[in-house]
């Protein structure tokens, strides 16, 4: 029953193997995109998550960070765009004509065949040129209408977008804020598993113990130590999220004024 038992949690242990390893390539391949590199063949130096060090979150992150996301900047882009087009169709309503000091026409590109009729001169074109604008006007209130509900529409997509990335950080800071009070209870079950096979090989090298149950506390052990990565992990995530959801990264008042300032261009 007991070599069974241990044939189970071997299996188990080795079915986790494979699935893990196309994690690992799938990461990978990932990262060579990034780097802009071809996948095949692409791999880096392995090293611990202990050796990452997490970067310090001050209180309070400026909501300002969020301009730095591309989707807000792309819809606010948009929006400016639709609200110039906006005072293109307004300004297309009306004659594109001058008059002079003497209180002429001035339109450099007067239609000849116009001033040489019978009757016909600046006055005529005038006249020509308001009645051009009066039979458009209901073309051009359609694309001042067309333009406003554009614009109207963008407006409604730049107030999503600010929303979309408030969500984010919210997401984010709540992910990291639940991660922190499990921090004790993650820290507290790897000490207590510990613990507990080094009294277990201890009873049984006394001979006071089974070997089944050293290898169950030495298995407990192995969880424990699995769960504390995958917190490390977790907390990565979170703090990669975090910065997503910000723009990209900041840096502390503090970082600021330490940094030494450049050479005057």
């Amino acid at each position: 029953m007991e070599l069974a038992t241990q044939k189970v949690a071997l299996a188990s242990a080795e079915m986790v193997i494979p699935d893990l390893e196309q994690r690992h390539a799938e990461a990978l391949a990932a990262l060579a995109l990034l780097l802009g590199r071809a996948p095949e063949g692409f791999d880096i130096e392995q090293q611990s998550l202990a050796q990452l060090q997490e970067p310090p979150l001050g209180a309070g992150l400026p909501s300002e960070l969020l301009t730095r996301r591309p989707d807000i900047a792309i819809a606010e882009a948009n929006l400016q765009a639709a609200s110039a087009d906006v005072t293109v169709a307004r300004a297309a309503l009306y004659p594109s004509i001058s008059l002079t000091a003497e209180a002429g026409l001035q339109n450099p590109a007067l239609n000849a065949a116009v001033l040489t009729l019978p009757g016909s001169g600046p006055t005529l074109n005038l006249g020509a040129s308001v009645m051009q604008a009066i039979f458009n006007h209901g073309r051009l209130r359609a694309v001042q209408a067309q333009a406003q509900a554009k614009d109207q529409e963008l407006l409604a997509a730049y107030r999503a977008a600010i929303l979309a990335a408030l969500r984010d950080v919210e997401t984010a800071l709540s992910a990291l804020q639940h991660l922190n009070e499990q921090r004790a209870w993650v820290e507290e079950s790897l000490v207590e598993s510990e613990h507990a096979f080094d009294g277990a090989r201890l009873r049984y090298e006394a001979g006071s113990g089974n070997y089944l149950t050293l290898l169950e506390a030495q298995r407990t052990v192995y969880a424990a130590r699995d769960q504390s990565v995958q917190y490390k992990l977790a907390r990565l995530q979170a703090l990669v999220s975090l910065a997503k959801a910000l723009g990209g990264g900041w840096h502390s008042p503090a970082a600021a004024r330490a940094t030494p300032a450049g050479p005057a261009s």
